[in-house]
């Protein structure tokens, strides 16, 4: 072992006690003298004795190192500590604001931030980084996504304006991913390619990136007027009626929630779509096969917004259905540029406009929409569709191939 590893091994393990002593004094501290239910102090006890548990298993494995062993630890400790380390940290937090003697938010959520920023790194390093096969990296990787999404964060009120909108909209943590995957790359040996160099192609046509460009941006806006549209004309083009104050509202907030979700979405894209790329680098399919699973995937997460209190299954469903199509576009875009930057410009004037015609006026011109929600839904994710397909053939097909062995190295 390197001393880069048994540095990182030795701040893994002291993380590791931290959480315990925390999870020790949530039990006979915190939840002993405060009202809390039966199943808060049994779930702050299971957790800590997996820690516990983790931790004994740490010092066994190094003793009798059997490969069944080590690997049994390994993905225990990837599977649970992102949550467990999220949740203690979380927690621990909340029962600062709750302390008047800690009962400064600014402070708090300043610290609760940075923390939140660097506390999975020795996970990462100790163990994300020692997966070898793209298949098991992949899993590793939608599982820490998955985990995220499952964990609260640390919220407070009473706080500067800027502080505010970070914390509530939990901006820090496409940060965070932004970070980790940064050193995932570093880890796993394979090209950062966020921006990759433009190196001219006597394949690639400036047209066709014109033509990508200009319907991404017509798209934006299509996707979610064609809910409003009483006409044909404003399905498609004649907008001027719902580019007003009335309908589209953006707020500060809408923007800092966007930057959170293009941020984060894009990243993961870009490491889902990068494993898949390297499973798949025999075949002569990687590229539409990448793009098809790592759609498929970036589709799915949005059921996690079921937990939202006013989303039906229904609404979810038709939204899971049209970030299909669109996110099928947004690989296309990404291979065909290599510019991470260029999606997540995308993405997010997508999800502002998503944000800021959530209100009441623009509930009231779906009313008399000419076509149902679901027919909407079919049509907008239809478009995007297509120029995927289209870009499966000819010259820009072969523009896409190029850049995915470029980004695979």
């Amino acid at each position: 072992m390197t001393n880069h590893s048994l540095n990182w091994k030795n701040i893994y393990l002291g993380q590791i006690l931290i959480n315990i002593a925390i999870g020790i004094y949530f039990i006979f501290i915190i939840d002993s003298n405060v009202d809390k239910s039966l199943q808060y102090i049994k779930l702050d006890s299971c957790y800590t004795i997996v820690l516990v548990f983790l931790f004994i298993l740490e010092f066994i494995s190094k003793r009798f190192p059997r490969k069944t062993l080590l690997l049994f630890t390994d993905w225990l400790s990837i599977l649970a500590l992102p949550y467990l380390f999220n949740y203690f940290l979380t927690e621990f937090f909340y029962s600062l604001a709750d302390n008047y003697l800690f009962n400064q938010n600014t402070i708090l959520i300043i610290a609760y931030i940075l923390l939140y920023l660097i506390f999975l790194i020795p996970l990462i390093e100790v163990k994300f980084a020692k997966i070898s096969n793209n298949f098991l990296r992949l899993f590793a990787v939608i599982t820490l996504e998955l985990n995220l999404y499952l964990t609260d964060r640390f919220t407070v009120n009473s706080l500067p304006a800027i502080l505010k909108l970070i914390n509530n909209s939990g901006i820090y943590i496409s940060i965070m991913l932004l970070i980790v995957t940064t050193i995932l790359i570093k880890r796993w040996y394979f090209p950062q390619c966020f921006n990759l160099k433009f190196i001219k192609s006597a394949n690639f046509q400036t047209w066709v990136l014109i033509l990508l460009l200009l319907f991404g941006t017509w798209f934006i806006f299509f996707v979610h007027f064609i809910n409003l549209a009483s006409s044909p004309a404003q399905i498609f083009w004649q907008w001027n009626s719902f580019l007003n104050s009335e309908v589209i509202s953006i707020k500060w907030s809408d923007i800092f929630n966007s930057l959170y979700a293009g941020l984060a979405e894009e990243i993961e894209r870009y490491l889902n779509l990068t494993l898949l790329l390297l499973i798949f680098r025999n075949s002569k399919q990687k590229v539409p096969l990448s793009i098809l699973i790592s759609t498929l995937i970036f589709a799915l997460w949005h059921f996690t917004n079921l937990e939202i209190s006013n989303r039906t299954i229904y609404s979810v469903i038709l939204q899971v259905i049209a970030a299909f199509g669109f996110g099928a576009f947004l690989a296309t875009l990404y291979l065909y540029t290599g510019k991470l930057w260029l999606t997540f410009i995308f993405h997010t004037i997508a999800d502002i406009i998503a944000f800021a015609i959530t209100n009441s006026y623009a509930q009231g011109l779906s009313m008399s929409a000419i076509l149902t929600p679901t027919s909407a839904c079919l049509i907008a994710t239809a478009f995007p569709l297509l120029v995927t397909i289209l870009m499966m053939f000819g010259k820009p097909r072969k523009v896409l191939d190029e850049n995915a062995d470029r980004i695979i190295g």
